[in-house]
C-alpha cells in the first residue's frame, strides 16, 4: 500500500463521492441558512425567512410554489432547535447509502436520491391539499425513506443494529 492509498483512505467518504457531496451539501446549506443568513435583515424581514420562502417546498395554492422547490427543499432543514432532524437524516444516509452507492455507482445513486425526494415532495403537495395545514416543508426525510426502502429491498436479510434503539 502506497502512502497515497493510505492518505486516500483517511479522506472523508473517499469511496463514496456522491454521499460525500450530499452530506456536505446538506451541512453547508444548514450552516449557511442558520449561521450566516440569520444575521441579516431585508426590509425588516430576516433574510433567512426569505430564503425559506423561496427554496422550501411551499403549498401549491399558496402562490409561493415554484417547481425548483421540489429539489431545493431536500437540502433545507429546520433551525438549531431541531438539529437532531438533520443529524439523523445524514446518519441514515451514510449508514444505508454507502453500500447502495457502491452497488449502483455514484450517478445512479444520486439520481435515485433526488427522484425519491422529488416524489416525496409531490405526494406531500397532494396530501397537503386535502388533509393538513398548509405550511412550508423542509428536510431530506423523503429521500432518506427512499434510501431505506432500496436498502431493505436490496439486502432483505441483512441484520441492522439501531443504536441506541434496541
Amino acid at each position: 500500500m502506497t502512502s497515497y492509498d493510505t492518505w486516500r483512505r483517511r479522506r472523508f467518504l473517499a469511496d463514496n463521492p456522491a454521499l460525500r457531496v450530499l452530506i456536505l451539501l446538506n451541512l453547508g446549506v444548514f450552516a449557511f441558512q442558520h449561521f450566516f443568513l440569520a444575521l441579516f435583515r431585508y426590509r425588516g424581514m430576516p433574510v433567512e425567512a426569505l430564503f425559506v420562502q423561496i427554496f422550501a417546498l411551499q403549498p401549491l395554492l399558496s402562490g409561493s410554489f415554484f417547481p425548483w422547490q421540489l429539489v431545493t427543499y431536500q437540502f433545507l432543514h429546520a433551525g438549531l432547535e431541531n438539529i437532531w432532524h438533520i443529524l439523523f437524516n445524514l446518519f441514515a444516509l451514510w449508514m444505508f447509502g454507502t453500500e447502495l452507492e457502491h452497488l449502483w455507482g455514484s450517478r445512479r445513486f444520486t439520481w435515485y436520491y433526488l427522484l425519491c425526494g422529488i416524489g416525496a415532495g409531490m405526494i406531500h403537495l397532494l396530501v397537503q391539499l386535502f388533509w393538513t395545514y398548509p405550511a412550508p416543508t423542509v428536510g431530506a426525510s423523503g429521500a432518506i425513506y427512499g434510501i431505506l426502502l432500496a436498502f431493505g429491498l436490496t439486502f432483505p436479510d441483512r441484520p441492522v443494529f439501531m443504536f441506541p434503539f434496541f
